[in-house]
């Protein structure tokens, strides 16, 4: 179901399914954002890698274009926009850049980094927080009591 819709010349953009999926199409060519509207709007952009419809990859120019034309198009109706950027994507400063832009800049939007490396950092931050503080941290039954130690079990740990 198509619950809204915006015509800019060849493009068109539309929110689909509970708006857990941003529908954006541009002369003919179709492809599918994931997104999620939970303490922002939520905009991944991993998911726009490739047209939907012929799995052709899009190029750099055009996803940073294309992720500008979302932002855009949501923070018409969403205050708070959240880029979600997987932290292998090869392109993810130039999307982070995003923010930058004049057209964008007056907007709120935060960016926040996903993958394994990002699961990591977020994990040992949380430790070190608790040792900080003067909590006992224990891992995987060994005592943590510095970074170091720290290091030793997360680099051991599977973060996927």
């Amino acid at each position: 179901m198509r619950l809204f819709s915006k015509k800019n010349r060849s493009i068109s953009i539309q929110f689909n399914f509970r708006t857990e999926t941003l529908i954006y199409s541009d002369d003919g060519k179709e492809l599918h954002c994931q997104a999620t509207n939970i303490n922002g709007f939520r905009i991944y952009t991993y998911s726009l890698l490739e047209w939907y419809d012929s799995g052709l990859n899009i190029q750099k120019e055009d996803r940073i274009k294309i992720t500008k034309n979302i932002i855009l198009w949501v923070a018409r109706i969403e205050e708070l926009i959240i880029l979600v950027i997987d932290d292998k994507d090869k392109d993810k400063d130039d999307i982070e850049n995003i923010i930058y832009d004049n057209d964008l800049k007056d907007l709120n939007i935060r960016v926040e980094y996903i993958g394994i490396e990002s699961k990591r950092n977020r994990f040992e931050n949380r430790v070190i927080q608790k040792l900080e503080c003067g909590e006992k941290c224990e891992i995987n039954g060994v005592e943590i009591k510095s970074l170091k130690d720290l290091r030793k079990i997360t680099e051991k740990m599977d973060f996927r």
